[in-house]
C-alpha cells in the first residue's frame, strides 16, 4: 500500500507541475486606479449622467430567449421547441417597440470558459481571466484586483447584493446591504429569483444607495434541470419578464437600468465551454423617460429588421465596466479591457473613448513590465493613439490593444512544463520498476514498445474528436483474445459455450457495422451503431474490411499454430504490414484510422495470449475509458452531470467536497468497476491499471506540450489534458480507498 501511495503522489506531483507550467493564471497586477489620475476641477473623471444604477443579472439568459421576436419584420415566432423560450419576454419587447430612445438591446458576448466566477470578475473587472481559472468555479478565491466596487467604496459611494451568494464569496466586505441566498442547489428554481423580488423594491425606495446588484438563478437552474425546451423555462422567463417591467417602472429618474446575462447554455441547458449558444447573451439597458434632461437617452435605437443584431454592433462582456464607471463618474478599474458602449453616452462620446483609451494604455504599459512579448506592438499601437483624432480613431486603437493584451494572457513556461512531463516519464518508469519487482517476467524495452502501441492506438490527432468510436475496436480486440485465453480454463458445459460464442459474434457485428463517423463539438450522444449498411459502397469500405479480416486471421494463426510453425507465416504479416502502409494513404482519412487499427493487432495478439493478467488490466483499461463516453460524458466542461452532486443530498449541503466526488464516480464509474475488479486480481493488477492511464495521461501531456500555440489548443487539447490528469488522479483515490477497505475488512 505505501508504494501505491508513493506512486499516487509522484503522478499528482509530475501533473501539478506540468499544469503549472502549461496553464498559468494572469499575472494580478496590485495597481488601483484613482481620482487623481485624471486633473478635473469639479468632478471625479468626467460629469456623471447618471447617479444610481441597477444590474439585474440574469444568469444563463441567452440572446434568443429576450430577443423580440414579435417586433421584427419578416421574423415569427416557433412552434416547436422554441416555443419554450422565444417569445416569451413580451414586456422587454414592449418597452423596446414604444420607446426606442431609452430602452436598447445589444447582444452581449461572454468569453471562454462560461462558468459563473469568470463571468463575474469579467463584470467587475473588466479583465479576461486564463483558462486554468476555470477550476476557481468550484473554489473560487476571493477578487484582489482593482474593481468596480472598490471604486464605488473610495468614492464615497455604495452596493447593495441580492440573490447569488458567489458574489459575497469573492467580493465579501463590500456590500453595504446583502440579501444572499446559496446558490448551488440546481433543483431549486424559485429560492434565490424569489429573494430577490421580496427585497429588490424595498431596497429601490430607500435614498442612500447608488449600485443595486440582483442576481437570479432560476433561468440558469431550469436549464440544468430541464434543458431550455421545457415548460419550466417558460414560466420563469415570464417571471424574469415580470420583473425586468415593475423595475422599469418604479426606476428612479436619476438611474439607469442594466438587465444582463452572465452566458447563455447549450441546447442541453449546460454551459463551461465555447459554443455560440454558450456566448451569446444579452443586454437590455433602460433610463426613465424623463431622466437625463431629455426624452432620448441613447444615440442608437432598437432597429431588427430582418437583423438578429438589433441594428448595434455586438458589445464585449467586459464593456461594462468602462460603461459603468463613467455613468456613474468613478475610476475605471485598472485591469479593464473593456471600452465604453458609446450610444449609452449620447452625441459624441470622445471625450469618454479619451478617458477609456487613458486608462487602457497606463494598463498595457503597466502589464508590459511582466510580459516583454506585449512591448512591441503596444510601441506601434501607441504611435496611432497619439494620431487619433476622433472617436473612431481611438475605438480602433483600443480594439486592436485589447487584442493583443488578450493574446497575451495565457503565459506558457516551456521550462516548468518540461520539468513536469520529465518528472511524469519518471513516474512511468517507476511504475514499470513496481510491476516488473513483483513479478519479474516482461523485459523493460517491451514496456516500452506496449507504451507506444497505446499511444498510437488512443491518443493520435485524429482520435481526438472521435475517441467514443475508437475505444469500441480496442475493447472487442481485447474481448476476442480473452475468449481465447479461457477457453482452456472454463468448466462449464457445452450448452453454455453454445451461448457464449454467438454472444461475441453479435457483439463483433454490431460494432463492425458502426461505420458512419460523427464529431460532435458540444455534447455528443451515447455511441451507437448503424444496423443497415450497404457493405459494398466504395473500395475503401471493402478494404477496411479486408484488412480486418486478416487481422481476425492473425489471432486464429497465434492460437492454433504450434509454436515451430508461427514463423512459417511470417510472410503473410509482413505482406500484410506492407500493403497496409500504402492503403491507409490511399483511402484517406475515413477509412486509414481502422486500417492503422489493425497494424498493431499483431503484436497485441502476441501480448494477449501470453500474459493473461496484463491482457485482463488492459481490457478493463479500454472498458473503463468506453464506459466514459457510454455514459454520455464528453471532455468538455458543459457536459460535467452536474446532476450527480444532488443524489441523496439537499441541494445546500454544507461539505462540498462529498458532492464533487459524487460527480467525479459518475463520470469516471468505469474506472471505480476496474478498480474494484484489479483488487480482486494479483498484486500487480492496480499498478497495471494505473500504468495504462498514465500511459494515456502522458499522451495529452504530450500533444498539450507539442501544440500549445495552436489555434483549438483551449478548446481541444487543454481540456483533454485536464480531464485525463483528472481521471488519473481519480483512479489513484479509487484503488486508495480500496487498499484502505480492505485492510479494515482484513
Amino acid at each position: 500500500m505505501l508504494r501505491f501511495i508513493a506512486l499516487s503522489v509522484i503522478y499528482a506531483i509530475s501533473l501539478i507541475i506540468f499544469q503549472k507550467g502549461l496553464l498559468v493564471k494572469r499575472h494580478v497586477l496590485p495597481l488601483k486606479s484613482s481620482c487623481s489620475d485624471i486633473i478635473t476641477s469639479e468632478n471625479c473623471w468626467i460629469k456623471p449622467k447618471y447617479n444610481k444604477s441597477i444590474i439585474l443579472i440574469i444568469d444563463a439568459l441567452r440572446f434568443d430567449f429576450i430577443f423580440p421576436y414579435e417586433n421584427c419584420m419578416g421574423t415569427q415566432r416557433r412552434d416547436g421547441d422554441e416555443k419554450y423560450y422565444h417569445g416569451q419576454m413580451s414586456k422587454v419587447a414592449k418597452l423596446l417597440r414604444e420607446q426606442p430612445g431609452n430602452a436598447i438591446l445589444f447582444p452581449y458576448i461572454a468569453e471562454a470558459p462560461t462558468t459563473t466566477f469568470q463571468r463575474i470578475k469579467a463584470l467587475v473587472t473588466g479583465s479576461v481571466p486564463a483558462f486554468i481559472e476555470a477550476g476557481d468555479n468550484f473554489d473560487g478565491t476571493k477578487i484582489s484586483e482593482d474593481n468596480i466596487l472598490d471604486q464605488l467604496l473610495a468614492s464615497g459611494k455604495n452596493a447593495t447584493l441580492l440573490g447569488d451568494e458567489t458574489w459575497l464569496q469573492l467580493l465579501p466586505e463590500r456590500f453595504h446591504r446583502h440579501f444572499e441566498e446559496p446558490s448551488f442547489d440546481i433543483m431549486d428554481l424559485d429560492t434565490v429569483d424569489n429573494a430577490v423580488i421580496a427585497n429588490i423594491f424595498n431596497e429601490i425606495d430607500r435614498s442612500d444607495w447608488s449600485l443595486i446588484i440582483a442576481h437570479c438563478l432560476g433561468v440558469d437552474h431550469a436549464g440544468h434541470r430541464y434543458g431550455p425546451a421545457h415548460a419550466e423555462m417558460s414560466r420563469k422567463l415570464l417571471q424574469m419578464d415580470k420583473l425586468i417591467w415593475d423595475l422599469t417602472q418604479k426606476l428612479p429618474q436619476d438611474a439607469i437600468l442594466f438587465v444582463l446575462g452572465d452566458h447563455g447554455m447549450t441546447s442541453t441547458g449546460d454551459h463551461g465551454g465555447d459554443s455560440l449558444n454558450e456566448l451569446n447573451t444579452a443586454l437590455f439597458v433602460y433610463t426613465h423617460p424623463k431622466g437625463n434632461d431629455s426624452e432620448k437617452s441613447f444615440s442608437a435605437e432598437f432597429d431588427c429588421s430582418g437583423n438578429y443584431w438589433c441594428g448595434v454592433e455586438p458589445v464585449s462582456q467586459v464593456d461594462l465596466v468602462p460603461t459603468l464607471s463613467l455613468l456613474l463618474d468613478v475610476p475605471i478599474p485598472f485591469p479593464n479591457i473593456g471600452q465604453i458602449i458609446k450610444h449609452l453616452f449620447g452625441g459624441d462620446s470622445y471625450q469618454e473613448m479619451k478617458l477609456n483609451a487613458f486608462q487602457m494604455f497606463r494598463y498595457a504599459q503597466e502589464y508590459s513590465k511582466h510580459q516583454i512579448e506585449l512591448k512591441e506592438p503596444l510601441s506601434k499601437i501607441s504611435r496611432h493613439y497619439e494620431n487619433a483624432v476622433n472617436s473612431n480613431d481611438l475605438s480602433l486603437t483600443m480594439k486592436n490593444l485589447s487584442d493583443e493584451i488578450r493574446s497575451t494572457l495565457d503565459q506558457f513556461h516551456f521550462g516548468l512544463s518540461l520539468v513536469g512531463i520529465f518528472s511524469l516519464i519518471d513516474s512511468l518508469a517507476f511504475n514499470c520498476f513496481l510491476i516488473c519487482e513483483a513479478k519479474n517476467t516482461t523485459p523493460f524495452c517491451l514496456w516500452i514498445f506496449r507504451s507506444a502501441m497505446i499511444l498510437l492506438q488512443v491518443n493520435c490527432n485524429p482520435y481526438i474528436f472521435t475517441t467514443e468510436q475508437i475505444l469500441p475496436w480496442s475493447v472487442l480486440g481485447s474481448l476476442i483474445s480473452t475468449v481465447f485465453l479461457l477457453e482452456d480454463k472454463w468448466k462449464a458445459s457445452k450448452i453454455t459455450k453454445l451461448f457464449v460464442w454467438p454472444l461475441f459474434v453479435l457483439l463483433f457485428f454490431h460494432w463492425f457495422l458502426e461505420l458512419t463517423a460523427r464529431i460532435v463539438k458540444e455534447k455528443p450522444p451515447t455511441p451507437h451503431s448503424a444496423y443497415s449498411i450497404n457493405l459494398f459502397e466504395n473500395l475503401s469500405q471493402s478494404l477496411a474490411k479486408s484488412i480486418f479480416t486478416v487481422a481476425i486471421a492473425h489471432f486464429f494463426a497465434i492460437k492454433f499454430f504450434k509454436d515451430e510453425n508461427l514463423n512459417k507465416i511470417n510472410w503473410l504479416k509482413s505482406t500484410y504490414q506492407m500493403l497496409s502502409l500504402p492503403l491507409i494513404m490511399l483511402v484517406g482519412a475515413d477509412y486509414g484510422w481502422r486500417m492503422a487499427f489493425c497494424l498493431i493487432l499483431f503484436p497485441v495478439a502476441d501480448f494477449f495470449f501470453k500474459n493473461e493478467n496484463k491482457n485482463w488490466c488492459w481490457l478493463m483499461s479500454l472498458l473503463a475509458a468506453y464506459c466514459f463516453y457510454a455514459t454520455g460524458n464528453q471532455r468538455t466542461l458543459s457536459s460535467i452531470p452536474w446532476r450527480a452532486a444532488f443524489v441523496g443530498l439537499p441541494g445546500n449541503f454544507a461539505h462540498k467536497w462529498v458532492s464533487a466526488s459524487f460527480i467525479l464516480t459518475a463520470m469516471f464509474f468505469g474506472q471505480l468497476l476496474a478498480s474494484l475488479m484489479a483488487h480482486m486480481k494479483e498484486e500487480t493488477a492496480p499498478f497495471y491499471l494505473i500504468l495504462f492511464l498514465a500511459i494515456k495521461v502522458f499522451g495529452s501531456v504530450s500533444a498539450s506540450l507539442l501544440h500549445h500555440k495552436h489555434l483549438m489548443f483551449y478548446k481541444v487539447f487543454a481540456p483533454k489534458f485536464v480531464f485525463d490528469a483528472v481521471e488519473l488522479l481519480t483512479c489513484c483515490a479509487f484503488n486508495f480507498i480500496i487498499y484502505l477497505l480492505t485492510m479494515s475488512f482484513n
